[in-house]
């Protein structure tokens, strides 16, 4: 089973066991706007790869940043820099942005992370 954790932008985290997942849940669990589109990223989680989920067109619709899901989205370049210390993967800590990630390709939005199997 796999473990699915909820984003939201002002920091808290909503943790659940997930069977399976479908996309008409997952824009629930998003939540922002009517006519969403989810976007699936790769990221790497705990050092795994794991997926992620968010609005794609989350800034379009003035979406709030997400500094935690910004931090995961970004732990494949912390790990290709050979920045192993910025790898985030504690949800419960703040996420405070590096000064390494490029402006304008941020997380916004309510993120879903999915840790374990997805089917």
């Amino acid at each position: 089973m796999a473990k699915l954790y909820k984003i939201n932008p002002d920091g808290i985290v909503v943790v659940r066991e997930q069977a399976e997942l479908d996309w008409d849940k997952m824009k629930l669990l998003i939540n922002s706007h009517d006519d969403i589109t989810i976007e699936h990223v790769t990221v790497i989680w705990k050092g795994l790869v794991a997926h992620m989920f968010v609005d794609e067109e989350g800034r379009m619709h003035h979406l709030l940043p997400n500094p935690k899901a910004t931090r995961i989205y970004y732990n494949f370049v912390y790990k290709r820099e050979g920045r192993l210390d910025l790898l985030y993967d504690d949800l419960s800590q703040p996420a405070k942005l590096t000064g390494l990630e490029s402006p304008g390709f941020d997380i916004v939005g309510t993120a879903v992370l999915l840790e374990g199997p997805f089917t």
